[in-house]
């Protein structure tokens, strides 16, 4: 079942803001934060707060993992961290009670990919047009990014997409807002909104046609 998290202030100007999960002797106590599903890449978050495409969460047991905010959709959000959480960092939390078994998930979750698997999204063709615009080589982001050129060949050619932090620095890299990089044509929309509504509702464990996403536009 989903768990109760809420955010605590580091009082450092600038710092990523720290979620701790609420444990059992915590019950009873509103969480800031719902958090659906957790995976050694990334999470599901819902909450009331306003989510912020690119804003960097500090979760206070991930080891030194910082959770980057990558998609939103209302309540919403999944962030990817930009290093993985082991295993036992995982299994320590089950064994304090803090989470359950069933909250875990493996890896990445496929909302992470359906930008460059949907047909048209855009993000091959979009990082493309910016990097030629820009006048620099396929080499000159692996080299920035510290990937392999066959890494960047791939994410231009709509094969895969960067993985956690790797969106961050390049959107700052290209000298563009994250949002931008992921992009939201509208033409995609319509394709984008029913995919998501068929991922998440794998990960919530129901049905998409309980799924419903808003849009502020």
């Amino acid at each position: 079942m989903p768990v109760l998290a809420t955010f605590s202030n580091t009082g450092e100007e600038g710092a990523a803001q720290r979620l701790r999960l609420s444990h059992e002797s915590s019950a009873g106590v509103r969480g800031d934060v719902i958090v659906h599903c957790l995976a050694s890449g990334s999470a599901l978050l819902e909450s009331d707060r306003a989510w912020v495409i690119g804003e960097q969460i500090d979760f206070n047991f991930a080891d030194s993992a910082i959770g980057i905010v990558f998609w939103t959709s209302g309540k919403l959000a999944i962030c990817v961290f930009d290093q993985a959480i082991s295993d036992a960092t995982l299994a320590l939390e089950i064994l304090s009670g803090a989470i359950g078994p069933e909250l875990i998930t493996s890896g990445y979750f496929p909302e992470l990919r359906f930008h460059a698997q949907a047909e048209g999204s855009g993000f091959a063709e979009r990082l493309y047009r910016l990097r030629v615009e820009r006048g620099l080589k396929q080499l000159d982001i692996a080299e920035k990014l510290r990937v392999s050129t066959a890494a960047v060949s791939g994410w231009e050619s709509g094969r895969s997409v960067p993985r956690g932090s790797r969106w961050a620095e390049l959107a700052e890299y290209l000298g563009v807002q994250l949002a931008e990089l992921i992009g939201d044509d509208s033409n995609d929309l319509r394709k984008l909104v029913a995919t998501s509504r068929i991922d998440i509702a794998r990960l919530a464990r129901t049905t998409p046609d309980k799924i419903r996403i808003s849009l502020d536009l």
